[in-house]
Parts: C-alpha cells; structure tokens; sequence
C-alpha cells in the first residue's frame, strides 16, 4: 500500500494594486472559453531574457539517486513522502520509506536523508527507523486503523536563510535540525497525533504544524516555544496544507473539506472558503486560485474571502494549478487533456495546449511547476510508452512560454518534482530520484 503527502502548489506575487482595482470591477465575471487559434500576445518572462536563450533545450542527468541503496534488506518497492530543497540550492533532503501491506515491511525501512545536489552524493540520515502499519509499540500514532506508522517524516521545510531543517513525524512531534552540523538542535511537542504538515513563516520566526489530531499549533521557532493552538473541523487534520502570507499575518489550510482563513496574531478564524479541488496560492498570501466541481477556477481574496473572478473552459476536472513568477499568468491543467494559460492583466484566456497527455488514462496530466525565471513551465505527462511491456509513461513535459513550445520531454517515474530555487536544477522524486541541469 503506498501512502503519498500530496505537495501543494504553490504560486506567486500578484501585486496588491491588481487585488484592489479586479476586486472592485469584476467580482465574479466568468472569463470566454477561447481557442488559440490567432496569435495571442505571449506570456512575459519575469527576467526579460528571451526565451531562444532556454537552457532546459540541452539539459543533462546530472545524476541519478537510487533510494533502494538506502534500504539494502528490503524486497518491497521504495516510496518518497516529501522533498526539500535548500534555498541556496545546494542541499536536497528526501523522506522516503520502504513498505509494503504483503510482506508486513523490515526493520530501519523509513529515512529522513540530506544530499549534495551538485555532487548527487547522500551526506547525512538524520531519522532512521520503522514504517508500519495500525499497530506499534509505544503511543497511539493515530486516530482509529489506517494510514503509516511508526517513524515516518511526513513533512520537511527548510527555514527562509537554510541555516535549519525542519520536520513533522508520525511520533507527534517536530524536529529542528542545523544544517551544517546535523545536530538536533530541538524537539517541539505537543500534538497528540502524527504531524502531517508544516509552514515556515517568510521571516523564519514562527512555525504552523498540522496534525491528524485535528489542529493547527503556532510556534516561535526561535525558542521552540508553542504561541498558540487552532482547531480545524472534523476531518480536516490529515491532508491539510499550510502557507503563510508574506507578511506573515495569515495563515491558509488548505484541507479536503475546504480552506481556512486564519489571523496569525490573534488565532481567529477570518473565513471559510466552500470545498474545492486543487489550490494555489500566491506567496504574498493574497490570492487563492482553486479549482471547482464545474470545471472552473475561481480566484479568491484572502483577506476578505471574496470570490474575485472565475475562469471558465475546462470540461473535466482541474487537476493542478500554477502562477507565473511575475504573477501575469495562471495555468491550469484538467482531465480534459488540455493545459490553459489565463492572463491575469487583460482577462483573457492566453492559449490552451490540447491532447497534451494520453486520453485514454484516467488522469493524462498531473503536475504544474514554473522555473523561477518564468521562461519554463514544467508539465506532468502520462504518454504511450516505447518501453516494451510498459503501456503508459510518465515525463515531464517542458514548455517554452515564450516561445509557445516544448523544449523537451524529460523521462520520470513520479509526478513529484521541482526546480531548484536557482533554476538550474529539476528534481524529479520517486525511487530513482533524477537530478537534472540546464
């Protein structure tokens, strides 16, 4: 049985002129479904360059990290929770375990690891220990019979300056690590349950953690001191998601019944947005896209939970979202096999890319990630494969913007993947962890 924490995407800064003048003059207008039949005024580069300089045309396998060396006694399959990468872009860290229901699992088969991107060599386990399943010696983990236990890093966050890492394991508490020396330097309790996510606020001063207890902490993680506790609705521990604003005032959980608005100084619950699907939020905390059981994405206001504008064109469910990094463009992705580019500026539906993936799979595309230049947007594709006995394969579709073409198709295994803060690197997880540069 594979148990998987899905990673949030996350967008970013659209300026709070652009919040102001849409909240006001287009409260809930539906953008015109459009083919980019004609040529449509193409999506800008955050940096400016042109995008005929895209180096992810020539990229190389920098290196190739296979977790199954991690776990040399083990038969089963080997299963990434999460990935990290430090914000100098040097270090990436990597939770993983190897387990499965049949076999009933081995011992030390679940790993917390730090490695050197640039050199694709493991430096540092920082946790070593059990995954298993409903039973474990010691305190209860979770609330009833399911999902893994034992000593399993859910979630990992460096801090803003990547001097720290920090994680939330299944044993209920939170972890802080130096990251030069790999010394421990705290353990936060205080949960009753596993702790399934974490947010670092901008400032690198205080910690959300949530758990399957059904609550969100407040820390200082200076002093590892707890500030104050939010009770989340019934369900809403296990998958939730955390991010904080920019200016760290608020807080956003993002659970599958719905989105929580919290006031970060005072602990109040702002508003509560109606259940949807995928989210992205800009980093600045002020616009939250989701999208929605007809087929739309609707744009929201953080701060005053106000549905600003709905973007209307998919006709099957929206699988991932993303927002440029100069926050002109939102893309979407759907069960329709069709990737859509809405300009935020002019309102209008930029261009779709249809028959992206393989129809006949049940879901053709999954992830959405941009470089942090803007130039490249990563696309999760499921094609026919050429590999003999191997009906579909998963790549990573790279998509010029500019330019309004692939650049390349890089071959992977999982959906799980990133670019490196520098945007020299593509990390795509899973078993054979693929390290690739530009």
């Amino acid at each position: 049985m594979r148990f998987t924490s899905i990673a949030v995407t996350i967008g970013v800064l659209i300026s709070s002129v652009f919040l102001t003048t849409i909240a006001h003059l287009i409260p809930a207008t539906s953008i015109p479904p459009t083919v980019d039949s004609t040529p449509q005024p193409r999506p800008s580069s955050a940096s400016g360059q042109s995008a005929s300089t895209n180096g992810w045309k020539n990229a190389r396998l920098l290196h190739r990290l296979d977790l199954k060396k991690l776990y040399p006694n083990s038969h089963e399959g080997i299963y990434t929770i999460a990935q990290a990468i430090s914000p100098n872009s040097e270090i990436l860290a990597i939770s993983s375990y190897s387990y499965e229901r049949a076999s009933g699992g081995s011992p030390n088969n679940s790993t917390l690891t730090l490695w050197n991107l640039q050199s694709g060599t493991k430096f540092a386990t920082l946790v070593q220990g059990t995954a298993t399943e409903f039973t474990f010696p010691g305190k209860l983990q979770e609330p009833g019979n399911g999902g893994l236990i034992g000593d399993i890093v859910h979630a990992i966050a460096f801090t803003p300056d990547g001097q720290n890492l920090v994680a939330g394991l299944s044993n209920s508490t939170i972890k802080v690590w130096d990251v030069n020396t790999q010394r421990e330097l705290r353990t936060l309790q205080g949960h009753r349950y596993a702790v399934h996510a974490i947010a670092i606020s901008p400032d690198g001063q205080r910690l959300a953690s949530s758990s399957s207890d059904q609550t969100i902490k407040l820390w200082n993680l200076k002093r590892g001191q707890l500030i104050r506790t939010l009770r989340l609705s019934t369900g809403g521990g296990w998958d939730t998601k955390l991010v904080f604003s920019q200016d760290g005032q608020r807080l956003v959980s993002l659970t599958g019944g719905g989105v929580s608005l919290w006031d970060v100084r005072t602990g109040q619950l702002i508003q509560t947005l109606p259940k949807s699907g995928v989210k992205a939020l800009s980093p600045d905390g002020q616009i939250l896209a989701t999208g929605n059981a007809d087929y739309s994405v609707k744009l929201w206001n953080i701060r005053t939970g106000i549905r600003m504008l709905t973007l209307k064109g998919h006709q099957g469910e929206v699988r991932s979202l993303a927002f440029s990094p100069d926050g002109r463009i939102l893309t979407s992705n759907s069960k329709d096999n069709t990737v859509r580019f809405w300009n935020l500026q002019t309102h209008q539906l930029n261009r779709t890319l249809t028959n992206v993936g393989t129809s006949s799979t049940n879901t053709p595309l999954s992830g959405l990630v941009f470089s942090p230049d803007g130039q490249t947007l990563a696309i999760g594709v499921t094609l026919s494969s050429t590999i003999p006995n191997q009906v579909y394969q998963s790549v990573i579709k790279l998509w010029d913007v500019q330019q309004g073409q692939t650049v390349r198709d890089i071959p992977t295994g999982n959906d799980n993947f990133s670019f490196s803060p520098n945007g020299q690197m593509l990390v795509s997880g899973g078993q054979q962890t693929q390290i690739w540069q530009r």
